[in-house]
């Protein structure tokens, strides 16, 4: 009896993640007084408004997402952190828009209590 070799269920996993993440399935972004919480199929980071810097629309792969960096991230990741900042003008970004345009949630996120040093929401 022939069997599927273990790289290919590797391969077929890593393919179904990709594209969920892709096309925004799984994807959640919540807000609270402290930061954000950005979950995604595989993946899950959380921010202190405190730690980002402005966040603002950009164009990373030709589809707008909402950009932004934190001193930990470039800290960590120093090249990195500087090609990205070259290239799109911040550090990092949401992985997704979560059905906004990337214009109108930089806006929620900034009146929310997302900008540089906030202290929560209004």
């Amino acid at each position: 009896m022939w069997r599927r070799p273990a790289g290919g269920r590797f391969v077929t996993l890593c393919a179904v993640i990709a594209l969920s993440t892709m096309i925004g399935v799984g994807a959640r972004l919540s807000l609270d007084a402290a930061g954000f919480t950005c979950r995604t199929p595989g993946r899950r980071f959380h921010c202190c408004w405190v730690e980002c810097s402005a966040f603002t629309p950009v164009l990373p792969g030709g589809r707008p997402v909402v950009g932004f960096s934190t001193a930990q991230d470039e800290c960590a990741h120093p090249k990195l952190a500087g090609v990205a900042l070259a290239i799109i003008g911040q550090a990092g970004a949401l992985t997704d828009t979560f059905g906004f345009s990337a214009d109108d949630l930089a806006d929620l996120i900034h009146r929310f209590g997302g900008s540089p040093l906030a202290s929560g929401p209004d």
